[in-house]
Order: C-alpha cells, then sequence, then structure tokens
C-alpha cells in the first residue's frame, strides 16, 4: 500500500503562521473502580478533539485516515499522558499497573518490553494480549513498541519507532492509513524525515536525564521541541525521558503535546495517584 495516496508528507504539519493479569483482582478494588468509572468521556480522553473515547470501540481503527485535520486532532487529544511500559519496568504485575494507570487518567499506552530480563516468545506475546484487553475495556489505544509483526497480530492500534529501528516509511506501508506511527526524533531534521515518512506523532528526548533506556541519546531539554514548534510544524508532540510531575511543566509550556513516562508511574507505589498528579500538572499548562 502506497502511503503517499493518505499523507501528503511535512506539509499537512505545516502550521498557518509558517505557511498560511492481577489485573481482574485489582479491577475488583473499590478504590481503583471507583476511579475507572467516574471518568466521563471528555475527562478520559477528549481533552483536545471533544469526540467520545467511546466513539471508538477498537480505537486505532477508527483513526481519520483522509481528514487530515481530524486525524491530527484524534491523535492530540491522546497524547496528554502517554504511559510506556513492560514487565520490566513494574513493581507488581503489569496488569495491576496498567489497570491503576488508567484509573489515574492515562490517555495513550505503548507496550515495551525490552531490557535484560525481558520476557521472551509467547510469554512475551501473552502479556501484550492481557495489555492490549486491559487497553481495548477502557478505550485506550494500544501501541506497540518496534515490534511489527505483533502490532499486525494483534491488530494493535499502532506502532513506535525510533531512529535506528525499522524505518517509518516500512511501518506506514505495512499498517496501512487507519493505525498510528509514532517515531522518535531528536533534531528538527530527524522530526521533518519522520513526517515525510508518514508519522502520526513525534516523541521528542530525552528531556532529562532517565535510567529506563540504556541507549538514550544525550539530553537536549527542551530545545528540540521549541525548535520544531518555532520551525512551524503542528505534528502532535510528546517529550519523554525523566518526565515526573514535578519537572512536566516546561516539557508542556515549550511545545508538547503531552509526555510520556515509565517509571514515574510504574515505579510508584501508587500508580493511580501518580498518573492523576500528572495529569492534573499537564492540564493545567495545555
Amino acid at each position: 500500500m502506497n502511503s503517499s495516496l493518505f499523507f501528503d508528507g511535512a506539509n499537512r504539519y505545516r502550521s498557518s503562521t509558517h505557511d498560511n493479569e492481577q489485573r481482574a483482582t485489582d479491577a475488583d478494588r473499590p478504590d481503583v473502580q471507583s476511579d475507572i468509572q467516574s471518568k466521563t468521556q471528555a475527562d478520559r480522553i477528549d481533552l483536545a478533539s471533544g469526540d467520545s473515547a467511546h466513539d471508538h470501540k477498537a480505537t486505532g481503527s477508527l483513526l481519520p485516515a483522509t481528514d487530515t485535520a481530524a486525524r491530527i486532532d484524534w491523535i492530540r487529544a491522546r497524547m496528554p499522558l502517554y504511559l510506556v511500559m513492560g514487565s520490566v519496568n513494574c513493581r507488581q504485575a503489569p496488569e495491576q499497573v496498567l489497570e491503576q494507570a488508567i484509573a489515574g487518567g492515562i490517555t495513550l499506552f505503548q507496550y515495551r518490553e525490552k531490557g535484560k530480563q525481558a520476557l521472551r516468545g509467547q510469554e512475551y506475546v501473552e502479556l501484550a494480549r492481557r495489555l492490549q484487553d486491559i487497553c481495548r475495556k477502557y478505550q485506550i489505544p494500544f501501541i506497540v513498541n518496534d515490534d511489527l509483526e505483533l502490532a499486525l497480530e494483534l491488530d494493535a492500534d499502532g506502532v513506535h519507532v525510533g531512529q535506528n529501528d525499522q524505518p517509518a516509511e516500512w511501518i506506514r506501508q505495512r499498517l496501512g492509513p487507519n493505525k498510528i506511527v509514532g517515531v522518535s526524533a531528536h533534531s528538527l531534521k530527524e522530526a521533518s524525515r519522520a513526517i515525510a515518512a508518514g508519522a502520526d506523532y513525534l516523541g521528542i528526548g530525552p528531556i532529562y536525564p532517565t535510567s529506563s533506556k540504556d541507549d538514550a541519546e544525550p539530553v537536549r531539554g527542551t530545545e528540540v521541541i521549541q525548535q520544531v514548534r518555532r520551525s512551524g510544524l503542528t505534528i502532535p508532540l510528546v517529550g519523554i525521558g525523566g518526565i515526573h510531575e514535578h519537572n512536566a511543566a516546561p516539557v508542556i509550556q515549550d511545545g508538547a503535546d503531552g509526555v510520556a513516562v515509565i517509571s514515574a508511574i510504574t515505579a510508584a507505589a501508587a500508580p493511580t495517584e501518580a498518573a492523576k498528579h500528572l495529569k492534573k500538572v499537564i492540564a493545567q499548562r495545555l
């Protein structure tokens, strides 16, 4: 499938000013269930688009393919609090952590099972399925990190790749137009190239020092986010790397549409509360 049928490269993101498991047990806990049930459609997902999360029974399957403005708004609305996680990141069972994070208000989830202790083979796939089931239950888009074949097998809502992973062009061609493609970018040049390749959003970082990724790029602060915005590119951006409730505000203030976090939620004693605090900080700046 030729991605050019659905995307017009970097120009679609030019601004007018520039170009005119224990999850069942956990879910039964009154505090978690109450938090989840209390999340209205407007509070949980339509922070920017105004649409209903429940209009998307398979989340990514109804992602607008040809309406550029609607597509951008749909994705931007799901950027504010993006949880990236695998079993190696969790102090509790991953299913528990995800349920609690959803109760706290995450808007997007990425399955990233990497590291020396990461699951392999069928265990890796089965954990992905369980986490995807939770996401679908609560209408949270489920993104797979750097594993196109797994994403296709599960009919995931999208794939996120880094600069040294499979090319974004190939990911877009294989996934088609109705799925989300995210790309990590560390410079304006990489950002522009990713957009031309069909990226729907960019992960910019690391913003701050991080211990969650062994091969992290040098810390850049919000410099690249600012560069992308000054260039007139309006593509949804999420900052990543060392972000927590006490340093998230500058990331949003400098142009990001949200923050992607790992340990700020997964390593917290109370993931629900950690997510709530982060979301409050973000909402105050958006």
